[in-house]
């Protein structure tokens, strides 16, 4: 019957989230090249040079639908799944993120659509954090992203393994379906979650990602660009730390994530041992399985103690191998981590204390 459709947050709320985006992004990513968003609540959704169209329902948000839902039907519908509530409730900013990519700097092809849908989405897991103040909401982001790209489909196959990010569209068959989209969304969202947490520093924090962030909009403001045009940029900001081959390249980490397939899995096994003054001597074992054999990947490896969990050290690791390595600590974990903000796209991770 008339009026029987789902409404929109309030005029209000619609100012309050398109102003936590903007300030959220232009604090990540430097200004926009447009100085203005306006938001049109209506039919379609798309993300225009200062304009963002948002269905309803995307301004909503997954509690809101899911109210609305139990009264138009009566208390007979629960409204959408709740495999679905990380993506309706991210639906609005994510749009607006777009000015950045997909506006301000554009895609040379198909190839690349991976630098405007996957930096969108990545947008989002920071929106989280920053406006909500929820890190649940935050892990839910990776952890619903990860069920994506390794659960298999009806016919079996996971969408990781239809082919290659840098394949986008191609990677639509018959018997995967849409996991061009899939692939560019959230395994792109993935590669640059994976180089912020690569970039991180425990004295500096996020500065050197912000700054490479910052910098590639500046340079590319106004233009398409391709992959090979971020990989130069991510070049030119990367820690000592990152340079696995030794040359100041980043091919192996493109060549595994943004031209491979292969997603790893880790086992590690860590020991600890008293030490004069009360600290502890962590010997670990991490061992990366499941992947080729020139597939490398830079590991974090943290540790919970009484009252923060910190990161300890980060694995250097190549294809199917066990690393060993001791680390002295100022005092006993409670535990030892791997994976704790979702920093690798893994398949498995097992984490036991040998005694």
């Amino acid at each position: 019957g008339g009026g029987r459709v789902f409404m929109p947050e309030s005029v209000h709320d619609i100012l309050i989230d398109t102003s936590n985006s903007m300030r959220v992004y232009n604090d990540w990513f430097g200004p926009p090249a447009y100085r203005h968003v306006s938001v049109v609540v209506g039919p379609g959704t798309d993300s225009l040079p200062g304009l963002v169209y948002a269905w309803p329902f995307i301004t909503a948000g997954y509690s809101s639908l899911v109210a609305q839902s139990m009264v138009i039907s009566g208390g007979n519908s629960s409204g959408p799944p709740p495999r679905i509530k990380t993506f309706l409730d991210e639906a609005f900013s994510r749009e607006l993120s777009r000015q950045w990519w997909g506006n301000t700097v554009g895609s040379v092809s198909f190839h690349d659509e991976w630098l405007s849908s996957g930096f969108a989405n990545f947008s989002t897991s920071l929106y989280d954090l920053a406006a909500y103040m929820k890190p649940d909401e935050f892990r839910d982001h990776w952890v619903r992203a990860r069920e994506f790209l390794l659960a298999p489909n009806r016919f079996g196959v996971r969408p990781n393994d239809a082919g290659p990010v840098w394949m986008g569209v191609l990677n639509d068959t018959f018997r995967t379906p849409a996991a061009g989209n899939l692939l560019s969304r959230l395994k792109g969202g993935y590669i640059v979650h994976m180089l912020r947490s690569m970039m991180w520093d425990a004295k500096t924090g996020d500065a050197n990602f912000r700054s490479m962030m910052q910098d590639y909009v500046k340079q590319f403001t106004n233009q398409a660009v391709s992959t090979e045009d971020f990989k130069w940029l991510v070049e030119k900001h990367m820690k000592p730390d990152m340079d696995l081959d030794g040359n100041h390249r980043m091919d192996w980490f493109f060549g595994d994530w943004v031209y491979g397939t292969d997603v790893p899995s880790y086992r590690f096994e860590y020991s600890l041992a008293a030490e004069n003054g009360g600290k502890r001597v962590l010997t670990g074992k991490l061992t990366q399985s499941g992947v080729s054999q020139g597939f490398k990947m830079l590991v974090p490896v943290f540790a919970e103690f009484a009252t923060k969990k910190v990161r300890i050290c980060a694995v250097a690791i190549r294809g199917n191998a066990t690393a060993d390595f001791k680390i002295a600590l100022p005092e006993a974990p409670k535990r030892v981590l791997l994976n704790l903000n979702h920093d690798v796209l893994a398949d498995k991770e097992e984490v036991k204390l040998v005694k």
